[in-house]
């Protein structure tokens, strides 16, 4: 391989490695400071609990009724601040796959985004409306699969939508271009970047677990309302990044979606092994049925442990088994420029040619004419003798 080429290989891989160090570490940096805020906060808030607010939806002021297998299936509330905003996304998205299929008859919108969506708010609906949404300020437990619901679970769902495609494609100019220019903005750009996602979703599961949040928003409803919205918030943040092709202009590679999921994974061990082995209670809803405060407390950080990072596990494996899936035409296209430098330094100093394969390159549309010095079995056999040959010569 020639001195230029070398040289340009070793450019192009240590401004690679450079820019990714400087991503990793400013997402470390950013979860060591969520951290150590927490840490700080925590340690100064009153060890005495705030008294949560009485239980005025069952109408008396003992507390919610014991939680049993029937409850559990068939107690519901309305929770109107939910359907305030679930009702409006799912009639825009709806409107916008009929516009879609009103402007391309032949190219309607593919059902499975339409289920995902949908999947989404009916998750949204268990999480507020359901039992869980009931029994959220009675256990911590409950409260914590209201949280896991509301973070892991809607906002993939919600992603795999691609409900900002959707809008792209339900909107003619001028208002495509506006909306397309303002999704790929700067500070939409730094507000969905890898740092300021994984400090998103540390900041909000630390925050709201492992400081006095919880005996506050337990004291003021609206606080708990508000406390749903930053949930979903992060976990669109969190996982825009991770889930489906959104037209935005962080396109992570899948090593930089393994390892952020990998980071996040972190937090939730972090929160889950603090409350399981906590000693202090988190004060819930009065309540004289089921287990003792603090077991409660525990169980939910056991909640949080595994099953948060069961979800993430879980995640782990679908991106690692898209990415081997990956055709190996694509795979190819990606590494072509490093194969093209060892291919015109093999045939410069041989005067050998392998022959072409036909290659499927980054666009789906587009076709190029390619060489691999692997696929062809004499080019493959005199790049071995070459390689022999320079070392017998050093």
């Amino acid at each position: 391989m020639t001195r230029d080429t070398s040289s340009l290989i070793d450019l192009g891989e240590r401004g690679r490695r450079g820019r990714r160090a400087r991503v990793a570490l400013a997402a470390v940096t950013v979860m060591a400071g969520a951290a150590a805020a927490a840490t700080w906060w925590t340690r100064r808030q009153p060890t005495t609990p705030l008294l949560p607010v009485s239980w005025c939806r069952w109408g008396q002021g003992d507390g919610p009724p014991p939680l049993t297998p029937a409850r559990l299936v068939d107690t519901w509330q309305l929770d109107a601040a939910a359907l305030a905003f679930l009702v409006p996304v799912t009639v825009l998205y709806l409107w916008g796959v009929a516009r879609v299929r009103a402007r391309h008859p032949a190219r309607s919108w593919p059902w499975p985004r339409t289920c995902a969506h949908l999947a989404s708010v009916a998750v949204v609906v268990l999480a507020t409306s359901s039992a869980v949404g009931v029994y959220d300020e009675a256990l911590f437990s409950m409260h914590m699969v209201q949280h896991l619901m509301l973070i892991m679970v809607a906002p993939p769902l919600f992603v795999a939508g691609r409900p900002l495609i959707l809008l792209l494609h339900a909107v003619g100019n001028p208002l495509h271009t506006r909306v397309r220019k303002m999704i790929r903005s700067w500070p939409v750009s730094v507000l969905v970047s890898p740092p300021a996602a994984l400090a998103g979703y540390a900041i909000t599961i630390i925050g709201t677990h492992l400081t006095g949040f919880m005996n506050e928003a337990m004291a003021r409803p609206w606080l708990g309302q508000l406390e749903h919205v930053l949930y979903l918030a992060a976990g669109y943040q969190f996982f825009v990044l991770l889930v489906g092709d959104e037209p935005i202009r962080w396109r992570l590679s899948m090593p930089g979606r393994l390892a952020l999921v990998i980071l996040s994974m972190g937090v939730d061990t972090l929160v889950g092994v603090v409350l399981l082995q906590s000693r202090t209670p988190i004060a819930m809803a009065p309540h004289t049925w089921g287990s003792s405060p603090l077991l409660d407390t525990q169980t939910g950080g056991a909640i949080m442990w595994v099953v948060g990072d069961g979800i993430m596990v879980v995640l782990i494996v679908l991106l690692f088994r898209v990415w081997t899936r990956k055709p190996e035409p694509v795979r190819r296209a990606r590494s072509s420029w490093l194969e093209r430098a060892r291919t015109a330094t093999f045939a410069t100093h041989t005067g050998h040619e392998p022959a072409p394969t036909t290659m499927v390159v980054a666009r789906p549309a587009a076709r190029a004419r390619s060489v691999d010095l692997d696929d062809d079995e004499a080019s493959w056999r005199a790049y071995n003798d070459w390689l022999a040959r320079l070392d017998t010569t050093r």
